[in-house]
């Protein structure tokens, strides 16, 4: 396990997708925002390096508390022994929900992304802002909050989107921040599946991401979700780690 990578993709996560409010004790940082993403409103240790106690999962909890969020803590391989054993012996936190992968690669334009775009190329809009007929899996309220995490993004973002007519089929999300590209909020209509869509976004957003200047890329998707990840495999990601979450509430579906 390559800890100094995973601890920069979870530096550049913040970076990507930051929590309208932060703060941190001993090498935990602890976000809440409008209590629907559980990436945005969690606590999770940044520097496995610093020494977490009891005492830190306390004080994580008592603070997204005092914010109307139920704690959650994100364990991932910089999660310490200490703290998974302590949210372990707590009967009040439930068993772990949403495992996710996160995914990394070097960005480039690869031989997968042209045989993706060789067979169809539908043609992708690449927006700077959300567009009106964005489509989510998302609440009113979990769009609500997303909109303002990204007006929050110390970096560039860009909206790309797929249209059958004037109605929209595909989309995903890019954000860059010192050199990384962020993949987020991938999602196909139903009806539109099985037609290259996802593949046209996602070579759209590699280009996108290194016209401003990436270097890498990453995404998360769930470990159940096994229509998606042989795509991302096939644009070279791999898996470099998994994270899952730990609160006292049923988490939100969202990784």
């Amino acid at each position: 396990m390559d800890l100094p990578l995973v601890e920069t993709i979870e530096q550049m996560r913040l970076a990507t997708y930051p929590p309208l409010e932060i703060a941190s004790r001993h090498g935990m940082i602890v976000g809440a925002s409008h209590g629907q993403s559980g990436r945005a409103n969690s606590a999770l240790v940044i520097d496995p390096s610093a020494s977490q106690t009891a005492e830190t999962i306390e004080w994580a909890s008592q603070w997204l508390s005092d914010r109307g969020v139920d704690p959650l803590f994100r364990i991932t391989p910089l999660t310490s022994p200490s703290i998974i054993s302590n949210l372990t012996d707590d009967r009040s936190f439930n068993s772990p929900t949403n495992q996710t992968d996160t995914m990394h690669r070097r960005l480039s334009i690869d031989s997968g992304q042209s045989r993706a775009s060789a067979t169809r190329t539908p043609t992708v809009v690449v927006l700077p802002d959300k567009p009106p007929d964005w489509i989510t899996e998302r609440s009113a309220d979990g769009a609500t909050e997303v909109e303002a995490l990204m007006a929050k993004v110390d970096g560039n973002v860009c909206w790309a989107i797929v249209r059958n007519g004037t109605s929209a089929v595909a989309v995903g999300r890019g954000v860059v921040s010192e050199g990384w590209l962020s993949i987020q909020a991938m999602l196909t209509a139903p009806g539109s599946r099985g037609q290259g869509l996802a593949a046209a976004i996602l070579n759209q957003l590699h280009r996108w991401g290194l016209d401003q200047g990436a270097t890498d890329s990453f995404l998360d998707v769930l470990s159940t979700n096994t229509a998606a990840k042989p795509l991302y495999q096939r644009f070279g990601y791999q898996l470099m780690y998994q994270y899952h979450y730990v609160g006292t509430a049923k988490t939100s579906s969202s990784c």
